[in-house]
């Protein structure tokens, strides 16, 4: 028996024909196709205090953020000390802690007073590489030998998501009061009315009267009872205390190695987010855009296979496609893109631009599939026709 073997051509356009092939090209393909690009760079949004405090926004108090796949909610922003979002804060003991899962997952209290910001929301901001500050307020009438203010940082921080029942990662200690995140770290979030820890035979937090990312039990308990100085019950209680979270300002993208100064256009090494560092052109005097498509002289060959797309192609310093696998992990956080477009000397006019402000690329599971909204430019918006359009390439339509 002879088996012949051949490639099998995958559609992803919304048409019978493979529009990768017809037009030469690889694409968000609909129906046909409408426009070329010179190049195509992205930017971040107001996802958190950091981005706002980057933005020029010096003072604390109570912000606006729209953390990575959620609506915009409030909260409080330490902005004096660098732009943290405050995922935790007590003060005085006016809002009950002991509370639900629901409760914990959805957030609750007031953002002037005393809350917290929700374990959903949580798990959003820290898809990005975060860090984590606790402070915390001991009362007055502690042992003259225990510090009135302590902290602690941790340089690495990241809830997963409710399926992992909102397990905590943490690691990187610094401060000057003693290390008990660490002891928590890989365990589910516990409350009274969801038993996740490893503890066999109880419920932590219904013992501990608090909600946690418990062990068997406990070395810190941060969001147990609010009890005042000295006390008599055991390992139930916390003095006053704000958890803040900060996204770890590396080199992500143009933008980031933007605000620490770097001013020249030019060849930069960047670590995209679950990504190896890359090399990629950065449009550093327009504000620092990365540069995420180049075509310069038609010197590079764009009629590539599904491979070469996702994987990128060219020379930085040249023309090049930064690939779809960097693409999407640039754009798990929210992004804007704009598309420069040079015209040959005979037609009017000879630059133009296109910009969105919401510009997302799925995974390849999802075939690279394309989010984009909020157009300006002077030059017609072609690129929303292929709004919510998988990739397709000669190879894989």
């Amino acid at each position: 028996m002879v088996v012949n073997l051949q490639p099998k051509i995958v559609i992803n356009d919304a048409s019978d024909d493979n529009y990768a092939v017809a037009y030469k090209g690889a694409w968000w393909y609909n129906a046909c196709t409408q426009g070329e690009s010179k190049w195509i760079v992205l930017e971040r949004e107001q996802k958190d205090c950091l981005a706002l405090f980057e933005k020029g926004c010096k003072e604390d108090g109570i912000y606006t953020i729209e953390p990575v796949g959620g609506l915009s909610i409030q909260t409080w922003c330490d902005m004096k000390n660098g732009g943290w979002t405050v995922i935790q804060r007590r003060l005085d003991g006016s809002e009950n802690f002991y509370r639900t899962w629901t409760d914990y997952v959805c957030g609750f209290g007031d953002i002037s007073g005393e809350y917290w910001l929700g374990l959903e929301n949580i798990h959003g901001l820290t898809t990005v590489n975060s860090s984590l500050k606790i402070e915390m307020e001991a009362f007055e009438d502690v042992s003259r030998d225990l510090r009135t203010h302590a902290y602690a940082q941790y340089d690495t921080f990241r809830v997963d998501d409710e399926d992992s029942n909102f397990r905590l990662h943490v690691n990187g200690f610094s401060g000057n009061c003693g290390d008990s995140l660490r002891y928590h770290d890989g365990n589910m979030f516990s409350t009274k009315d969801r038993d996740n820890d490893e503890s066999a035979d109880e419920n932590c937090a219904h013992i501990f009267e608090g909600a946690w990312w418990y062990k068997y039990c406990h070395k810190s308990n941060l969001n147990g009872l609010y009890l005042s100085g000295n006390h008599s019950s055991y390992a139930n209680g916390e003095p006053g205390s704000m958890l803040a979270y900060r996204p770890v300002t590396e080199q992500k993208d143009c933008l980031a190695l933007f605000e620490k100064g770097c001013k020249e256009d030019g060849i930069y090494t960047i670590e995209p987010v679950g990504g190896l560092s890359i090399q990629t052109w950065c449009d550093m005097k327009n504000g620092g855009w990365t540069v995420i498509q180049r075509r310069l002289d038609g010197s590079e060959d764009f009629y590539r296979t599904w491979t070469d797309y996702v994987c990128g192609f060219g020379i930085i310093s040249g023309e090049y496609w930064l690939g779809l696998e960097n693409i999407h992990e640039l754009t798990t956080v929210d992004s804007s893109l704009r598309i420069e477009m040079e015209a040959f000397e005979d037609v009017s006019p000879t630059h133009a631009y296109a910009q969105f402000h919401t510009f997302r690329v799925d995974d390849e599971d999802s075939n690279f599939r394309l989010h984009v909204n909020g157009f300006s430019g002077n030059c017609g918006d072609s690129l929303s026709y292929h709004d919510g359009n998988m990739f397709s390439t000669k190879d894989k339509e």
